[in-house]
C-alpha cells in the first residue's frame, strides 16, 4: 500500500497463488483418502466431481481476478523513490 512500487508483478502473484492451490490439491487428497472434507462444496459425494471442480476454478479466478486489480492499481500508482535516509549525501561541518 504504501511502497516501495511498483511491487505487485508475476512473481508476486505466482507466489500468492501457490499457497491456496498447493493447501486446495492437499486437502482434496486427504478427502479422498480420509472421507473428511472441511468444506461441503469439496466434498464431490454431494454433489459430484464436476460441482467440485467448478468452484475450486470460480475461487482460482477470483483470486486471479483480486490479484490482478492489485497489480492494475499499484502501475497506476506514481513509483516511490528508490532511494533511503542512508543513501543521501551528508554535509560535511
Amino acid at each position: 500500500m504504501f511502497g516501495p512500487r511498483p511491487r505487485v508483478d508475476r512473481t508476486a502473484i505466482t507466489g500468492a497463488l501457490a499457497w491456496p492451490v498447493a493447501w486446495l490439491l492437499v486437502t482434496l487428497v486427504v478427502g479422498a483418502l480420509s472421507g473428511w472434507y472441511p468444506y461441503p462444496f469439496l466434498d464431490h459425494r454431494q454433489d459430484g466431481a464436476a460441482a467440485v471442480a467448478v468452484a475450486c476454478v470460480g475461487v482460482t479466478v477470483l483470486f486471479v481476478l483480486l490479484l490482478a486489480t492489485a497489480a492494475y492499481v499499484d502501475r497506476r500508482r506514481a513509483p516511490t523513490a528508490g532511494a533511503s535516509v542512508q543513501d543521501e549525501p551528508t554535509q560535511a561541518a
